[in-house]
């Protein structure tokens, strides 16, 4: 606040006088107040002078993809308002991942990009600062998540009753395989529901996890098919750390 004192000086109402030339009427009979600042306070006031500037109205953000893949670009927008025509504006982005860079400001738009390298969920703060120092601030929550890639066909019908070997392999944004025998990937549901509880065919998937098969570079779940009724079904999974919940289809006969 500093930048809007304009100036700081005494105010000297408290002037010393004799008793008689007061106010107070103990010691005469005539009232010599007057209507005026003078003596209507037992210090003498500062007096301090302010230019107030106002602080900058930033907007929501907007970000696009949101959710993103991991090691893909995410681009930010938002405007802003100033009730002072005359200030000039910078503006910051801080990422939420530990890293921050300057805003590019347009006018009252502030835009700027960034790649996030692991997956989960990060809170954008914008930061528009004016000429005075005010600043405004806005922010929103971005969910990274991985992509997945089936390796087997999710149009082919399988007999019901059958084990259906689901295969998949966690990518990125540009397709590069991010799958880890230290990734936990698991299964949380089927939908329609499963007659049965047990999902695992075999038991070749203790826990409802996938497995990491090194061959495949991917994981394998076997699902059990038995009492499926004919139809299309959507099995649900998690995988540690990201914040979303995976999809994928299998069709039985």
């Amino acid at each position: 606040m500093d930048e809007q004192v304009t100036g700081v000086t005494e105010w000297h109402i408290n002037a010393d006088e004799p008793l008689v030339l007061d106010y107070n009427t103990e010691f005469k009979t005539q009232d010599l107040y007057e209507p005026t600042p003078y003596r209507s306070s037992d210090h003498d006031p500062v007096i301090v002078g302010l230019d107030l500037n106002a602080t900058p109205v930033v907007g929501p953000i907007t970000a696009t993809p949101n959710p993103a893949l991991v090691n893909g670009a995410v681009n930010f927008s938002a405007n802003f308002t100033d009730a002072d025509a005359g200030d000039t504006h910078t503006a910051v982005w801080n990422w939420g991942d530990g890293a921050s860079s300057p805003g590019t400001v347009s006018g009252g738009t502030v835009t700027g990009g960034h790649t996030y390298g692991a997956v989960g969920t990060y809170t954008v703060t914008l930061t528009v600062t004016d000429s005075h120092g005010n600043e405004g601030t806005s922010a929103v929550q971005v969910q990274v998540t991985y992509g997945v890639k089936a390796l087997y066909d999710q149009t082919k019908a399988h007999k019901s009753g059958s084990a259906v070997p689901v295969k998949l392999q966690l990518v990125d944004a540009a397709g590069a395989n991010l799958s880890s025998p230290s990734l936990v990937v698991h299964v949380t549901g089927i939908s329609p529901a499963s007659p049965s509880a047990n999902l695992d065919s075999g038991d070749a998937n203790p826990g409802n996890d996938f497995r990491y098969d090194a061959s495949l570079g991917g994981y394998i779940f076997n699902l059990s098919t038995k009492g499926f009724a004919p139809g299309e079904y959507t099995l649900s999974f998690t995988v540690a750390g990201d914040p979303l919940t995976h999809t994928l289809k299998v069709v039985v006969r």
